[in-house]
């Protein structure tokens, strides 16, 4: 009876090491009418266990960005990210109508809890403008690349993953590795809405 019961607990043994773990391996198999001794089966759980501290090693790692607390404004001092700015700007004055596209690229460094320097790395804008006269439509397509180089942002606080800033509300993910701006402006005249995304910079 207790060597059927070595037999029993070291086929479970295997078992768990063919299915349940398949990356685990263990060093003894066994057979049929063959004595298992305690050193061998014990060496099979050492096995067991190991592939498992190493298994739960992984799933802690990949849970921990889930684990960890949203960042603080002290958290991002001393960050710079790289963002892209698209957007599309449409009004209309004086029996003139104008559409443009823009796209522009800067950089903002967070340099103390309170501050932020945003510099401008590129700024593109086409514009399609429409006149109405009494010869008819004309219009025409301009392009424009106005670059402000360095704007001083205000920082005023950071709560549930909202940066408030002079330029307007930053969303952060809760790691501080990705920000998201939108806005949408609209007159009787004219209406504006833009996207911004900033990772990063590596």
């Amino acid at each position: 009876m207790k060597r059927l019961k070595t037999l029993m607990i070291a086929g479970i043994a295997s078992t768990f090491a063919g299915t349940a773990l398949a990356q685990a391996t263990v060093p003894n198999t066994f057979t049929p009418g063959t004595a298992a001794s305690a050193s061998q089966v014990n060496a099979n759980f050492t096995a067991l266990a190991n592939a498992i501290d190493n298994l739960a090693a992984r799933v802690t790692l990949l849970e921990s960005p889930l684990n960890k607390p949203s960042v603080t404004l002290n958290d991002l001092v001393g960050k710079t990210y790289c963002i892209t700015n698209i957007g599309a700007i449409s009004g209309q004055a004086n029996n003139f109508a104008r559409f443009s596209s823009y796209v522009s690229k800067s950089t903002l460094m967070i340099t103390s809890t309170t501050q932020a320097s945003l510099n401008a790395v590129s700024d593109d804008e086409h514009e399609l403008g429409v006149s109405a006269t009494g010869a008819g439509l004309t219009g025409t397509i301009t392009h424009y690349s106005n670059l402000n180089p360095v704007t001083t942002v205000t920082i005023s606080g950071l709560s549930n993953g909202v940066l408030a800033t002079s330029i307007g509300n930053l969303y952060l993910a809760k790691d501080g590795t990705v920000l998201l701006s939108t806005d949408f402006t609209y007159t009787a005249s004219q209406g504006d809405d833009s996207m911004a995304v900033g990772t990063l910079c590596q």
